[in-house]
């Protein structure tokens, strides 16, 4: 199979659009999360001015470098590398979801400055944003049967990048919270954090399930598990709060549980599509024959 297929462009523009908006995420990102130079301050810095119980520790955060590597991977598939003739990915489908990330790009971006410059109610607005526009690509891939590679390229940055932005959306919330000094309405924090924890987790499964999505719920494992290490850790909480050890750790269990569930479904839809092609082979190779079978009569 080739690794190029040229057939399988997209248009000039978007595919243009796609690298520069890219690069563009990458250079403004990195400037927030590792220098100074935008507010005066970096993105952790920021979230640990409104530290609150809920919020995932730093190491949560390393999942970006998965995501954008994923995301790398889905610009190259969509400038033609590898994919194959057999894709049913059509162009117009792909210049679609290369139109709408450009559009969630310039939301990450705006998420970033508005974060920055400590605009945390506009930071929200813009995350959400970010959020539509994933749960758009994200239909428009629902029903499709991916082959391997097509899976890898293509379905899977979205659902990876589409579970922690969902993670994402909920910590940004409850960070403004906090930062408007928001009083729980006289509840403790350990119970909002338990209830917040059991809104997200109905969330992640609601998504995961109507999606057939395990990679997409995988992400709330990570989030839920890093989350869990700041509450048992003695760097972290120090299991201060043990109605949140206990939900996390039930939590976790029935996602992981879930996950496995949905593993095997992807892989028979593979398969399936794997044996549709096959016998598609078949029968043309019978056509030719037959045909070759006339032509000697």
């Amino acid at each position: 199979m080739s690794l190029f297929n040229k057939t399988t462009e997209i248009d000039g523009v978007v595919k243009y659009g796609l690298v520069s908006s890219f690069v563009f995420v990458l250079i403004v990102n990195y400037l927030a999360s590792s220098t100074q130079l935008l507010g005066g301050q970096t993105i952790g810095q920021i979230s640990d001015k409104y530290s609150n119980i809920f919020t995932p520790p730093s190491v949560a955060f390393s999942i970006w470098g998965l995501i954008y590597i994923l995301l790398a991977g889905f610009i190259f598939y969509s400038y033609g590398f590898f994919r194959g003739e057999r894709t049913r990915i059509s162009e117009d489908r792909l210049e679609t979801i290369g139109k709408v990330l450009i559009v969630n790009m310039a939301f990450n971006c705006a998420w970033v400055f508005a974060w920055q410059f400590n605009y945390i109610f506009l930071s929200i607005l813009f995350m959400a944003g970010v959020l539509v526009t994933l749960v758009f690509i994200c239909n428009l891939l629902r029903h499709y049967h991916f082959r391997i590679i097509d899976y890898v390229f293509v379905k899977l940055p979205f659902s990876v990048y589409f579970g922690w932005i969902t993670i994402a959306t909920i910590v940004n919330l409850v960070t403004w919270l906090v930062s408007i000094n928001w009083n729980g309405w006289g509840i403790t924090p350990s119970v909002w954090t338990v209830n917040i924890l059991i809104i997200g987790a109905a969330i992640g499964l609601f998504v995961a399930l109507r999606n057939d999505d395990p990679a997409y719920l995988s992400v709330f494992v990570w989030a839920y598990a890093c989350i869990l290490l700041k509450h048992s850790s003695k760097d972290g909480y120090n299991g201060v709060y043990p109605s949140v050890i206990v939900t996390l750790s039930i939590v976790m269990s029935v996602f992981i549980s879930i996950v496995i569930q949905l593993i095997p479904g992807v892989v028979v839809l593979m398969e399936n599509k794997k044996t549709r092609h096959k016998k598609y082979k078949n029968a043309k190779r019978m056509r030719k024959a037959l045909k070759k079978a006339r032509k000697s009569k």
